[in-house]
């Protein structure tokens, strides 16, 4: 709400002439539809982390008011493979429920891997989980223009891969 209302007012300040009048109903606009959004956001995000409770999934919100759900490779896939768990199959559609109630988000679905295997094989491998989990996604009615998908391989570790116990935890897909 606090940055709807100074983008409001900025943007009434700046359209409607210099003074405290357009300001002030920009900001007001601003802040009314900043709240919205918030609310929207808080709402999703509470019936994600209740849906997903006990799977192992993460769910966190970021500075950018944005959901993050980190799927870790113990749930998602095998090692070395693209295949959905039986276990992110049961996970996947407790997510693909709560999107289908927020038709207003869009999702980009992004794959890691840890740092085994050549830079080219784990780009691949990387793309394969993005795009399974999509795939899956969309196969369950979440709308497929929704849905982003991209391959990270080994580039954004979530911790250095000093050991097995770290590289388990950058194989991984995150919505």
């Amino acid at each position: 709400a606090g940055i709807g209302a100074v983008v409001g007012g900025a943007t009434g300040t700046a359209f409607g002439g210099n003074d405290l009048h357009n300001a002030g109903w920009g900001a007001l606009a601003g802040g009314a539809v900043g709240a919205a959004v918030g609310a929207y956001m808080d709402h999703q995000q509470e019936a994600m982390q209740q849906s997903l409770q006990g799977t192992g999934i993460e769910v966190q919100r970021t500075a950018e008011n944005t959901l993050n759900l980190t799927m870790p490779n113990s749930i998602t896939f095998g090692f070395n493979s693209s295949q959905l768990t039986a276990d992110a199959q049961t996970a996947l559609n407790s997510v693909a429920n709560v999107l289908n109630q927020y038709p207003d988000s869009t999702i980009t679905v992004t794959g890691h891997t840890d740092d085994i295997g050549s830079d080219a094989y784990n780009q691949n491998l990387s793309q394969q989980r993005a795009a399974g989990v999509a795939a899956y996604l969309s196969q369950h009615n979440v709308a497929f223009n929704r849905l982003s998908q991209q391959g990270m391989g080994e580039k954004m570790p979530k911790v250095p891969n000093t050991d097995e116990n770290s590289r388990a935890q950058n194989r991984r897909v995150e919505l």
